[in-house]
């Protein structure tokens, strides 16, 4: 989408602040204003010079040298370095941020899960977490799965880094597990039918075949079907100590 980078590989373009069903409008309006922000993943740094723009005091940890470079004008603090590494996690001994965002970030982890689980103390009482995470239970995938079709990209659904895929009851399990309460959401999406990799790759008959199958699928295939990414909020859950 924009917030990620992997291997010089960047989703990053101008973001449009009266733009609807906008993954990066509506993450920069969970996050909001004059809060202090760990950015993970920042990309190239457009969500982070919004995010300055907003008043956010940001501190972002970027794996990839040379987007680091690009974003480090944007942010207050920058961290070169693998969020899954003890290394990273050892650059914040006290330090709590009002708000942590994981733009695109999460499906590109080994183990989202244990992340989210060691990132949770270092977010303030009253803070959250922000987190964009695409839907691979979009109908263009569905439709894709019908034909045989599982092809990676350099973007998208299926972009080839993708470690993790999700839906929205695996969301709210990684949610569950690290310990953290989704508690508001938002669904970018997206009607389309025919993934770019399949409509390219296609033979004739298969074209063919696919617009008899569009015609079900159109009625058939709706709800989270039509969703392409999810805009979560969700707060840390407080740990009960045993008496």
């Amino acid at each position: 989408m924009g917030m990620f980078s992997e291997g010089g590989v960047t989703y990053s373009a101008g973001i449009d602040l009266h733009a609807s069903n906008n993954p990066f409008v509506e993450l920069l309006k969970m996050v909001g204003s004059g809060k202090r922000v760990l950015e993970v993943g920042p990309g190239s740094g457009h969500v982070t010079k919004q995010l300055t723009l907003q008043g956010c005091t940001v501190t972002c940890v970027e794996k990839d040298k040379t987007m680091a470079e690009m974003a480090k004008s944007f942010c207050d603090q920058m961290i070169v370095g693998d969020i899954e590494s003890d290394t990273i996690r050892r650059q914040f001994p006290t330090e709590r941020f009002d708000v942590v965002t994981f733009g695109d970030v999460l499906e590109h982890l080994r183990d989202p899960v244990e992340v989210l689980t060691r990132v949770k103390p270092l977010i303030a009482p009253t803070g959250y977490l922000v987190a964009s995470i695409p839907n691979v239970a979009h109908r263009s995938l569905r439709l894709s799965l019908l034909f045989g079709e599982f092809d990676y990209g350099d973007m998208g659904l299926l972009d080839r880094t993708h470690l993790r895929f999700f839906t929205i009851r695996t969301i709210e399990k990684m949610m569950d597990e690290s310990g953290f309460q989704i508690v508001d959401m938002v669904r970018i999406r997206d009607a389309s039918l025919m993934d770019t990799i399949l409509r390219r790759t296609a033979s004739w008959g298969k074209r063919a075949l696919l617009e008899v199958v569009k015609v079900f699928f159109r009625g058939l295939i709706r709800g989270e079907a039509l969703t392409y990414q999810f805009v979560i909020k969700a707060i840390p859950i407080p740990t009960v100590c045993p008496r």
